[in-house]
């Protein structure tokens, strides 16, 4: 069990180990991986290297956010972003190989990350002895604070950097992808990326309209709503790609398999 999440109910224990209780596994391995909105691909291309590696046989994927918790009601340029979410994805091994009854298959993972601008896109700690003028910094401990004009220049770039270095790690060309889905940061973000990318509006999931930015939620979110849309079906060749927090990125290659009825 890996759970993507910027903060869990607890300090200890960890999210995974109490949704792996949850669901009533017989003591299944868990962590917690802290990657902002690039989170969710994080703990996906980690749990395709367990099984890749034999390390693990069917690892699940959870991603939740309470960004409510972490929002600044009297900021308006991230109070009406900012939403709560969760969605999950189930990965097994297989030593089939790919065909038509049996699509479903990871590709080559990229990743990223960019510390020195981490306060464009920041959740302060409530310690103030972390910082060297013994204060919070700019806003408010224990909530989003955000360079609005910064993150939109940097993440547009992002983004598409890290789409177009996962098609190429993975040798694919994009007209060869049926859709991209990013971190649902906001519209006016995906609307730039995907005209910088040249793809149709078909090709890109968007579900931010609809649940708001969840951080590392937003694309299990923006997937099973493609899925439920039915644009997302066995074979469907996918692209995740997340930028956020961190600064971090990563981006992976998916064929969906689906699930049997």
């Amino acid at each position: 069990m890996i759970a993507a999440c910027l903060q869990s109910d607890d300090i200890a224990p960890s999210m995974a180990a109490v949704v792996a209780d949850g669901l009533g596994t017989d003591h299944a391995g868990g962590f917690d991986l802290s990657s902002g909105c690039s989170g969710f691909v994080a703990s996906v291309a980690t749990a395709a290297g367990l099984i890749e590696s034999g390390r693990a046989s069917t690892v699940v994927v959870v991603a939740a956010e309470a960004m409510s918790r972490l929002t600044d009601k009297t900021d308006r340029a991230t109070a009406g972003l900012l939403g709560d979410g969760a969605g999950a994805i189930v990965l097994r091994g297989t030593t089939e190989p790919a065909d038509d009854a049996h699509p479903g298959r990871t590709g080559r993972s990229v990743f990223g990350s960019d510390g020195a601008n981490g306060g464009t896109v920041r959740v302060a700690t409530d310690h103030p002895s972390v910082y060297d003028d013994g204060e919070f910094g700019p806003g408010k401990a224990g909530q989003v604070q955000m360079n609005g004009f910064d993150t939109y220049k940097t993440a547009v770039s992002r983004f598409e950097s890290t789409v177009r270095d996962t098609a190429a790690a993975n040798g694919t060309a994009l007209d060869d992808v049926d859709l991209i889905v990013l971190h649902q940061a906001n519209g006016r973000i995906l609307d730039a990326v995907r005209k910088r990318l040249e793809v149709p509006e078909e090709r890109l999931a968007t579900s931010v309209h609809s649940h708001g930015n969840t951080s590392a939620a937003s694309i299990a979110l923006a997937l099973a709503d493609a899925r439920e849309q039915g644009r997302v079906v066995p074979g469907t060749r996918l692209l995740l790609a997340g930028f956020g927090s961190g600064l971090a990125w990563a981006g992976i290659t998916m064929t969906w398999e689906g699930v049997a009825a």
